[in-house]
């Protein structure tokens, strides 16, 4: 039987690094590189097929947040009341908005989807690079959306399922209140995002 590991908590925070995917602007436009033409991405989208479809974590994303993961122009409040805009942005008190365009909206999105894929990272640093690309992803979607405090806090067994491999458990963790005992319902996160769960399972299911 597997040894079940301790999971530790994570306060890590890292810089972003403003220069990553800086060549990728309007990466969900034609000048995004396209697999046929780009031979790291073929690559990488083979060995990933090996265990799963491959899938770009920051389109994954984008169209969690916005149909087609178009920025939305408009300012907006979330589910939780949250000033919103472009794709999934909280408004802040540090950022000057004037002249804001959906190109504005497009570099913060990188800058936001860098900070949570680094926070991520550091949640599970002693089994980041084990886990498959796609989980990867999920959970740095999740850190997106809610934060990594609220991740880290309040999904503990989700996180120590990943650390222990148990694919299935942790897709059950993102449902159930009590995987273990049914009887005390939904998650309060299945039953607010569905279909951003319910993608996350299917993916961590495949």
């Amino acid at each position: 039987m597997k040894e079940k590991k301790t999971l530790k908590q994570f306060d890590a925070y890292t810089n972003v690094d403003k220069e990553m995917y800086k060549s990728m602007d309007n990466f969900l436009g034609a000048k995004r590189p396209s697999v046929e033409n780009d031979p790291f991405i073929q690559q990488k989208a083979f060995m990933n097929s090996l265990f799963n479809d491959f899938i770009d974590g920051r389109e994954y994303t984008a169209n969690f947040e916005a149909p087609g993961g178009r920025p939305i122009e408009e300012w907006y409040e979330d589910s939780e009341g949250n000033q919103t805009i472009g794709l999934g942005h909280k408004r802040r008190d540090d950022i000057d908005y004037n002249n804001w365009d959906s190109q504005s909206s497009m570099d913060q999105f990188h800058q936001d989807y860098n900070t949570a894929q680094n926070y991520a990272k550091n949640m599970l640093k002693e089994v980041w690079s084990g886990i498959p690309n796609n989980y990867q992803n999920i959970v740095t979607d999740m850190v997106f959306n809610m934060g990594g405090a609220n991740v880290n806090k309040n999904f503990q067994g989700f996180l120590a399922s990943l650390y222990n491999q148990d694919y299935e458990r942790a897709a059950q963790e993102l449902e159930w209140v009590d995987p273990d005992d049914k009887s005390k319902g939904k998650s309060k996160y299945y039953t607010q995002t569905g279909t951003r769960a319910r993608k996350h399972q299917e993916i961590l299911r495949r």
